[in-house]
């Protein structure tokens, strides 16, 4: 099972669109694979540097067709967290923007792809299983993350349920409103690629007026985001700049509240738009569960049903399975969508399906008389803001180790610091560091001034 492996029936199509308005078909994306393939060794290891923008889908989908296996990380990383990473992972080729300015020790760059250097590094080749074909960063925002494995078939799975349920054909077009790294995003770029649809490629926030610009000239049939990207929107009233191509709204990367989501129903309804939301992690390819919100507001909290061909159960903490609704547990999911596992560098590779198709959630749920879903807390300390998962123990123990002793708040909109007023000078300091060490945009970092800090108790289950 491979993605992409019938796009040949859609080459008479527009595949994409830039900003400037220049158009790309399927057939010229399908001749740009056949060049490329005749340049990079398929039993190769490979590093994209990933953003929205034509070169870099391309290149996706060549490595996808081609069964080529690579790490894939956003191109505005950092430049020590890019070089660490090629040092883990030893990639044979390094596919980089040509202006992300890298001092590398490689070979010269021997392809140059329109605006992508391709280097071949002077790396020994790696031995990898031939079930990994992707490698994302996991959820969590971590210093040293683990890298999610994702096979073939993980991906392929879950984009068919996806375009199953929203009924994405080929007729769709959407706008890139999410980073092309992050599973979620890269969700939206898999359902309409292999459904031979349209993207508008968008590198622009929902703040800037060139995204409104671009919404409108792309005749986008949706719009995805994660929480605060709903946050925003309802900042800016929205519904002032919404038009008649639009369909649906989809939600996912975090817990909207109640309100919140009452807010966008009621605006939506009325302009007979369907509101989805999908509960999901990167370890399930990325999406695990779906919910249509217009038929089912009574049960406005629920994360809903899994996907068709997938399950949940509830279990306790011997874990036994926990058949009564309203019995809180933790939320395993199965399904061909689970990841393989992880990987912390090249020897992890070796590995093959260590999940065999089952995901320990960390979530805490339950389940009510419909089978409908609820996530009730988590097993650990965890935030998810813009879709990451935050690990609050690992941000606290990083400070502490700077002398700054801090209490950190779950909460899914924002970094929720507590700190003892004798310490307000660190403040700005504590936002620069957690911003340089976590890429969290200082903008959603709350700190607040106490007397005296109360620590928070870890959470055991």
């Amino acid at each position: 099972m491979t993605l992409f492996k019938n796009l040949e029936k859609y080459k008479k199509r527009v595949a994409l669109v830039t900003e400037e308005n220049s158009t790309f078909s399927y057939q010229d994306i399908l001749d740009y694979e056949k060049y490329l393939t005749s340049k990079i060794k398929k039993k190769s290891l490979c590093f994209l540097l990933g953003s929205n923008n034509v070169e870099c889908i391309i290149l996706y989908v060549f490595l996808i067709r081609n069964n080529v296996p690579f790490v894939l990380i956003n191109s505005d990383t950092n430049t020590n967290y890019i070089l660490q990473t090629i040092k883990k992972f030893r990639p044979k080729y390094f596919f980089c923007p040509k202006e992300k300015k890298l001092n590398l020790k490689f070979k010269k760059v021997f392809y140059t792809f329109e605006h992508y250097d391709i280097f071949e590094t002077d790396l020994k080749n790696v031995r990898f299983n031939s079930l990994n074909q992707l490698l994302l960063t996991t959820s969590g925002t971590t210093s040293d993350p683990k890298f999610v494995r994702l096979s073939k078939k993980n991906l392929k799975t879950n984009c068919d349920a996806i375009i199953n349920y929203l009924s994405i054909k080929k007729s769709n077009k959407v706008l890139t409103m999410l980073p092309f790294s992050y599973s979620y995003g890269l969700s939206v770029i898999n359902t309409h690629l292999e459904s031979g649809a349209q993207i508008f490629l968008n590198n622009n926030s929902v703040f800037s007026k060139d995204f409104w610009i671009n919404l409108k000239k792309s005749k986008s049939n949706s719009i995805y985001g994660v929480p605060q990207t709903y946050l925003f929107l309802k900042k800016l009233k929205f519904q002032k700049f919404l038009n008649k191509n639009i369909k649906y709204f989809l939600l996912a990367g975090g817990k909207l509240d109640t309100s919140e989501i009452n807010f966008f129903y009621e605006i939506l309804k009325k302009k007979k738009i369907k509101f989805f939301a999908m509960y999901g992690q990167t370890e399930a390819s990325p999406r695990m569960s779906y919910f249509l919100i217009n038929k089912n507001l009574k049960k406005i909290n629920s994360i809903g049903k899994p996907l068709k061909g997938c399950k949940f159960q509830i279990l306790d903490h011997k874990k036994r399975v926990l058949n009564k609704s309203g019995d809180i547990g933790e939320l395993v999911f199965y399904g061909k969508n689970v990841s393989l596992g992880y990987a912390k560098n090249y020897k992890d590779l070796k590995k093959g399906d260590v999940n065999k198709g089952k995901l320990f959630t960390g979530d805490l749920g339950y389940f009510d008389n419909d089978r409908f879903y609820y996530i009730a807390g988590r097993k650990k300390r965890i935030s998810k803001i813009f879709g990451n998962r935050i690990n609050l123990d690992e941000i606290e123990y990083c400070l502490s180790k700077r002398q700054i002793d801090t209490s950190i708040n779950i909460n899914d909109s924002f970094l929720d610091i507590m700190l003892e007023k004798r310490y307000s000078h660190k403040t700005d300091l504590i936002r620069d560091l957690i911003q340089k060490e976590y890429s969290i945009n200082k903008n959603f970092i709350k700190i607040n001034l106490c007397e005296k800090l109360k620590k928070n108790k870890k959470v055991i289950f």
